[in-house]
């Protein structure tokens, strides 16, 4: 039986890369614009005298140069640095003149690094194809769970600060990085980690990290769920009213909302099963924060009633999706049912 082959992040693999002479082409694309633009920088550290910079590295926005001026760029030798750096931002791998660059790089000059980048390129078109004949291409898309973690603890230790062992992995958690459709980037992260450096003291805390990152929507969808479960139908209806006011979409709240209560339901049976709180993060894939944090309020109710109110919530889901009634008027009567 063959194995198959695990790729390599983008990431991981022009830092393998770099320490050699790349290729001449390179192709970079990908959600994470921040590895990108460190990618770059490495390039131009590797190649590019910066007391020519102005001569020896130039930027092209890819929307208006013509495949003519790139070429032309490359084809400059360079100053007074080992090689000249052409950097080709937004590159459209589908215009017109695609062909005459893909062309081109058969025969590309070994004094020239030209860097395509995209957001998500079309991998059947002549030009990708050229460019993994003649050079390289590298996808900077989520990085896993370990390379997450690595870049966290690395950048708060550049920000000199000690930090409690279980930051790296609330932070993850709590950033929703790998939420299902997040646009939430390293970008967003190294903002997040600035916050939480400049509300810290010396040691930043679990705390710290909970109430800089979290969303003012999750923590309010666990008060909501808290209230609704212990019957305190005044209080919901005052945090169903705060998370309303976020302007959320409803679809989004609501998901918060079963979210939640799934999630105290699972915990409740598999506790019942005696799964202890590591396997249940095996078994689930939600974070052992998340489960102890949970853990605590799904203990105080029963698995049916808890199945009751998840029911209850999947009617009002229904209710709105079918427009029996409006959005807002059911959550209310969401609560009113509990």
């Amino acid at each position: 039986m063959a194995v198959k082959k695990t790729q390599v992040h983008g990431f991981k693999r022009i830092q393998s890369d770099l320490k050699q002479d790349v290729n001449g082409v390179m192709l970079f694309y990908g959600r994470e614009d921040y590895l990108i633009r460190w990618s770059v920088d490495q390039i131009k550290d590797k190649y590019i005298n910066p007391a020519v910079e102005m001569f020896d590295f130039v930027k092209f926005d890819g929307s208006e140069v013509s495949a003519g001026i790139v070429i032309e760029a490359c084809e400059t030798m360079p100053m007074m640095s080992e090689k000249r750096v052409v950097l080709v931002e937004d590159f459209d791998m589908a215009r017109e003149d695609a062909g005459e660059l893909a062309e081109y790089f058969a025969e590309f000059p070994e004094s020239t690094v030209l860097i395509l980048v995209c957001k998500v390129p079309d991998k059947r078109l002549k030009l990708f194809k050229a460019v993994k004949k003649y050079g390289s291409e590298y996808e900077f898309g989520i990085l896993d769970n370990s390379l997450l973690k690595s870049f966290i603890i690395k950048r708060l230790r550049n920000e000199g600060k000690k930090f409690e062992s279980d930051v790296p992995d609330i932070l993850s958690e709590l950033s929703g990085y790998y939420d299902k459709d997040s646009d939430y980037t390293i970008d967003n992260l190294i903002n997040d980690i600035a916050k939480i450096v400049s509300h810290s003291g010396d040691v930043i805390t679990v705390q710290d990290v909970e109430s800089t990152v979290a969303s003012n929507e999750e923590r309010d969808a666990f008060a909501f769920a808290s209230a609704v479960a212990e019957g305190k139908k005044n209080d919901a209806l005052r945090l169903l009213g705060v998370l309303l006011s976020y302007g959320e979409n409803t679809f989004k709240i609501l998901g918060l909302i079963c979210s939640q209560f799934e999630t105290m339901l699972l915990i409740n049976e598999m506790r019942a099963d005696g799964f202890t709180q590591a396997q249940m993060h095996a078994r689930l894939g939600i974070h052992e924060y998340r489960i102890k944090k949970t853990a605590p309020m799904a203990a105080r109710y029963s698995s049916g009633k808890l199945r009751d109110i998840l029911m209850k919530a999947y009617t009002v889901d229904r209710e709105i999706k079918t427009g029996l009634i409006e959005p807002e008027l059911a959550l209310e009567l969401f609560v009113s049912r509990v």
